[in-house]
């Protein structure tokens, strides 16, 4: 199963660690305003901090002028959250709460609207009020961090996903992705209407406000302030532009970038309960499918459709949802979909595609109706990644290629191998699947018992979930980012383990591992090594491409690799 972090109003798979206690309140802000308002009166305002130190007052200010202020009583790091309801009068508002303890205040960034605006730029589309000058410059400048440009000789699909809630704790916006280096860019998640018990704390509040005014089954952004309404992230913008945000952001990549695709994904661990029903229920299904093609006409950026079901069959986050009937209905879904896509493409005079994220794994991934699937699919997303993770104590390769017969390797089917093997069996072309790379890794600490080579022995025993700072990629208990790995327990990316760690190397399984014999420690990861052998495996196999989970977690070493693994060489000057 895929791990989604979360920060803000995701609508991903696990809740993140709070930060460190600080004196300071945690960061806050102004959610979900519109830019324009033909009328102020009674107009709610609602601020949120979703984790962090707590105020003992907070304030908000309209145009520098305070206009709300209440008292709260401070409770640990959980949420705070007020709204003030106010008369606006005609004319611009520039709104910013203060959230303070004693005389220690956090402040939000300013949310800009206007009341009584007509909006000069309404009647022009986003494709023409937006300025891309500074994707121009970025352009000119080359990526960042460690990526290199190559030359994508054969054509493979390189492939990412790329976060909603990454703008808030990572900070890691749509200009920090190697647009150059990929072919596809998937966006997390879209969530949809009704049912969604598996999804839980503000993540839910948040989607329940968007989903008020929204029949069942129906689609929204979820983080609404992420997406459409924050403004720093290209100065180019004006507060008063219809659209800004992160999707602002990608029209903008799409004028300098044209041939990129960017999908929207639908779903992920924790929102995935709404496609048992909509896969079954034909009134549901046609509601999805009416809201889905009309968002990504509205917002005419996307390429495409990606349904991440997590999973056909049962065995997601919600243990009491799962049919045998769902595989059957997973076919009927994605053939409902390529025909709404088709007559959109009609009406468009451009091309959709339609595809999945689906397990990794032969038992998940053997729930579906393949031979009558696979047809309408463009491509296949295989996550050949999570296999082992510390929901208990088995010890493997969380994203190995291979099964081995060296280690302890005691779920069957839990490899790259095994799950393209058994679709190709199926009547899916080769062509139409990428294996997933993970940009970050698993890992368990105080285990009992290993040897000096690893916990791969019977006497190994124990461990609980590995944890660090944020600041070294830890976001939640379990989960390191790539690039908090390799500077604080590899030693750079060539090197051999730092810190009382040391590499590892599975030649069998082509899978990397860290340990430290003296905590206890272990690590399953990609490195650019084993991402190389992923490379290698997809052109040997013939399949489609790769991609990775997620982008915001590597510095380029990983991408890197996966074009080197594909035997794309670097672009020269």
């Amino acid at each position: 199963m895929k791990s989604l972090r979360i920060a803000a109003l995701s609508g991903a798979m696990c809740l993140l660690t709070a930060p460190a206690f600080s004196a300071t309140p945690g960061d806050l802000a102004i959610t979900w305003m519109e830019s324009t308002y033909a009328s102020g009166d009674n107009l709610p305002v609602t601020w949120n901090m979703w984790w962090g130190n707590n105020g003992d007052s907070w304030s908000l200010l309209d145009n520098g002028t305070v206009i709300c202020e209440g008292t709260l009583t401070p409770n640990g790091e959980n949420a705070q959250t007020a709204t003030c309801t106010q008369d606006f009068a005609i004319g611009a508002h520039s709104l910013v709460a203060k959230l303070c303890l004693a005389d220690d205040c956090s402040s939000s960034a300013a949310t800009v609207f206007s009341v009584g605006n007509d909006n000069a730029v309404s009647d022009k589309t986003p494709w023409e009020y937006l300025d891309n000058s500074e994707w121009e410059a970025r352009k000119a400048a080359g990526m960042r961090e460690k990526n290199k440009p190559y030359n994508n000789t054969d054509g493979k699909r390189v492939a990412t996903y790329f976060v909603e809630w990454g703008v808030h704790g990572r900070q890691f916006y749509p200009k920090d992705i190697p647009v150059e280096n990929l072919t596809h860019i998937m966006y997390g998640f879209i969530p949809i209407c009704g049912p969604n018990t598996s999804l839980t704390g503000t993540a839910k509040s948040a989607l329940d406000q968007q989903c008020a005014d929204k029949e069942d089954y129906q689609v929204v952004v979820h983080d609404k302030y992420a997406a459409l309404e924050k403004n720093d992230m290209d100065a180019t913008g004006s507060w008063d532009d219809p659209v800004k945000g992160i999707f602002a952001e990608f029209y903008r990549m799409k004028m300098t970038y044209p041939d990129v695709k960017i999908i929207p994904s639908v779903g992920g661990w924790t929102l995935s309960d709404p496609f048992y029903e909509i896969a079954s229920n034909p009134a549901a299904r046609a509601t999805f499918i009416t809201s889905i093609i009309a968002l990504i006409d509205q917002y005419d950026f996307f390429d495409g459709i990606d349904i991440d079901w997590e999973f056909p069959g049962g065995g997601g986050a919600n243990s009491t949802l799962g049919s045998p009937d769902d595989g059957k209905n997973f076919a009927i879904l994605m053939q409902e979909l390529r025909a709404a896509l088709d007559e959109l493409e009609i009406e468009n005079g451009r091309t959709y595609e339609l595809t999945a994220a689906v397990s990794g794994g032969v038992s998940k991934i053997s729930e579906i109706d393949w031979e009558n699937a696979i047809d309408s699919m463009d491509q296949v997303n295989v996550m050949t990644y999570d296999y082992y993770g510390t929901w208990d104590q088995t010890y493997g390769h969380q994203t190995g290629i291979y099964d081995t017969d060296t280690r302890s390797t005691l779920v069957d089917g839990s490899n790259a191998n095994d799950v393209v093997n058994y679709l190709t069996t199926k009547g899916v072309a080769a062509n139409k699947i990428s294996v997933g790379v993970a940009m970050y890794g698993r890992g368990w600490t105080g285990i009992t018992n290993g040897d000096a080579s690893g916990p791969f022995v019977e006497t190994a025993t124990g461990g609980t979930p590995i944890t660090g700072l944020e600041a070294n990629g830890f976001w939640e208990d379990g989960i390191v980012d790539y690039q908090g790995i390799e500077e604080n327990q590899l030693g750079g990316e060539d090197g051999q383990g730092a810190n009382g760690f040391e590499l590892f190397w599975d030649d069998i399984a082509k899978a990397t591992y860290l340990w430290n014999e003296t905590t206890g420690t272990f690590i399953s990861f990609d490195d650019k090594r084993s991402v190389k052998a992923k490379g290698d495996f997809v052109t040997e196999k013939g399949l489609g491409g790769i991609f990775s989970w997620e982008i915001d977690s590597d510095n380029g070493t990983l991408l890197n690799a996966m074009h080197e693994g594909l035997g794309h060489t670097e672009k020269t000057q």
